[in-house]
């Protein structure tokens, strides 16, 4: 039973650093974009290939979920792992701790936009801040 824990662990540590790497990079072109209409400068050739500002704000928030979606399993899953791995203090280890305070992160961000209506330039850039801070924090509980 364990070996499958593991194997569901990995595979959603692997989907969720690729969801966070395309969340990460859309945001950041979704930026560039805005910035280039603002400015109302050309923007370069390669920028092209991206659709409308409208279009790739409603990809980046279904994207935006489905990172949230995996997540949330994911620690749920590493609670679960822990909790059969470690001793009784698993709660106070810090790859749990940076766990939670991303998932509230990001749960925050969901609340905000959905409650407080955040969206455009400035939801991206804080976006863009979980997405690093979600990197560090994996790179923190998996590369050691």
């Amino acid at each position: 039973m364990g070996h499958i824990f593991h194997s569901v662990h990995g595979l959603l540590v692997a989907s969720l650093m690729l969801a966070v790497s395309f969340l990460f990079v859309f945001s950041c072109v979704y930026v560039r974009l805005d910035h280039f209409l603002k400015m109302k400068v050309k923007k370069p050739a390669w920028m092209y290939i991206f659709p409308s500002l409208e279009k790739m704000h409603r990809h980046i928030v279904y994207l935006l979920y489905l990172v949230f979606f995996l997540l949330t399993i994911l620690v749920i899953n590493g609670f679960s792992l822990a909790h059969h791995a470690w001793d009784s203090n698993w709660i106070m280890e810090p790859k749990v701790i940076a766990s939670v305070s991303t998932w509230v992160y990001f749960f925050s961000m969901l609340v905000v936009r959905l409650w407080k209506g955040l969206r455009g330039v400035h939801f991206f850039i804080w976006l863009i801040i979980g997405c690093l801070f979600l990197s560090l924090s994996m790179y923190g509980a998996y590369a050691w």
